[in-house]
């Protein structure tokens, strides 16, 4: 039987990483809000005194001049992050209040079983999210993102930075060659994910949305829109 309150009390903290790259004011601001919205345990410092510390960290690299990859700003941004679990944050994307909190407590669920011992992170599925006409759209996708993952991982294997893109699924890679695994969580727990214009998969999606009523699920075909991107 898992001890709830014991994995509680015991939750590490998270650092969240992000960078700024300037593509949209409005969706960078949505993204860091949504890290700010985290609910998580706090961690009592000073019983005597009451005294709790909160256990997410927000990291963002300045790269609107784009003089360094992504991998250079992730590595960099790892480097200084006060605790030892990572979780990267697109800077055009969000994360549901809930999420940080699931991640970890999965991870640490996990780690109660010997046989797991070599699963360093953990991620989750991704739902799409699009506008049309004043209507955000979502489609629930099997499709994962970075995740969380241990920091010293992080360290030993550190992102490629001469990569342009998929920087995340290649240090997938890389850790797979040293017999590491990152758990995915076979549900959704709630990245929401902004369609890209070279995404095949993001494009002329069956999306689905939520009637005025909350009650009525309308499903329609709509055109792939890049919302500037």
């Amino acid at each position: 039987m898992i001890h709830f309150n014991y994995l509680i009390q015991n939750m590490p903290g998270i650092t969240v990483i992000m960078i700024d790259t300037g593509r949209n004011e409005e969706w960078f601001g949505i993204a860091k809000q949504s890290v700010l919205d985290q609910l998580y345990p706090l961690k009592l410092i000073n019983a005597e005194k009451n005294e709790w510390a909160e256990q997410i960290e927000l990291l963002i690299y300045p790269n609107r001049d784009k003089k360094l990859s992504i991998g250079a700003c992730w590595n960099k941004l790892v480097k200084k992050a006060k605790y030892d679990h990572i979780f990267i944050l697109d800077d055009d994307d969000k994360i549901v209040p809930m999420m940080l909190f699931n991640l970890m407590f999965q991870l640490q669920t996990l780690r109660l079983d010997e046989k797991n011992k070599d699963i360093i992170g953990v991620t989750p599925y991704v739902t799409f999210m699009s506008k049309h006409e004043g209507q955000t759209y979502h489609k629930i996708s099997h499709t994962y993102t970075s995740g969380l993952a241990e920091k010293e991982w992080l360290i030993k294997i550190p992102f490629r930075e001469d990569a342009k893109k998929h920087v995340d699924m290649r240090w997938d890679d890389d850790i797979l060659k040293q017999n590491k695994y990152i758990a995915l969580q076979r549900w959704n727990a709630g990245y929401m994910y902004r369609q890209h214009t070279d995404m095949v998969s993001g494009q002329n999606m069956h999306m689905r949305y939520i009637n005025d009523d909350l009650n009525r699920i309308i499903d329609i075909d709509i055109p792939y829109v890049s919302e500037g991107k």
